[in-house]
């Protein structure tokens, strides 16, 4: 019922705007992130643990006291 008019008007049927989107947010989101300090650190903390005998242990205890001291969201 609408088709035509959505085509002409570039709502639908056109995805080259959305193909430009997802290019450069595929392009600036790990940008993004590397640019934060917090992020980096992390990273380089979890390559130098995983490259450690048992330091995948320690970075899987790390991410259950974090879930485990995440507030309960109240209803």
């Amino acid at each position: 019922m609408f088709g035509d008019a959505a085509v002409r008007f570039g709502q639908a049927g056109d995805t080259s705007f959305w193909k430009r989107a997802l290019m450069f947010g595929l392009l600036l989101t790990p940008l993004a992130a590397l640019s934060s300090r917090l992020f980096g650190l992390a990273f380089v903390l979890a390559i130098w643990l995983f490259s450690r005998p048992g330091g995948w242990a320690v970075l899987a205890m790390g991410a259950l006291v974090a879930v485990k001291l995440l507030p309960v969201p109240t209803p």
